[in-house]
């Protein structure tokens, strides 16, 4: 996983280029025990695409969707009702 100061250099990085509709978001896949087993980071232009992105990977494991310190989302793994 990358340092958490990653994101604000690549915050910084998108406003010294001129973009500045982009979020950071991190979607986190739970293993069976509750603890992150992976995780992914991406920018996305709001929550609704960020959602969408997210979902293809959520298979076996539940997992988050989080904005910075936003929970976004709660995905429950395939299969489990």
């Amino acid at each position: 996983m990358q340092n958490w100061t990653d994101g604000f250099r690549r915050q910084n990085l998108r406003w010294r280029l001129g973009v500045r509709d982009l979020t950071d978001y991190r979607v986190f896949l739970l293993g069976h025990d509750g603890h992150i087993a992976t995780a992914k980071e991406f920018d996305s232009a709001d929550d609704q695409a960020a959602t969408e992105w997210a979902k293809q990977f959520v298979g076996e494991h539940a997992g988050e969707l989080w904005q910075l310190d936003r929970l976004v989302a709660h995905f429950t793994a395939r299969g489990n009702k």
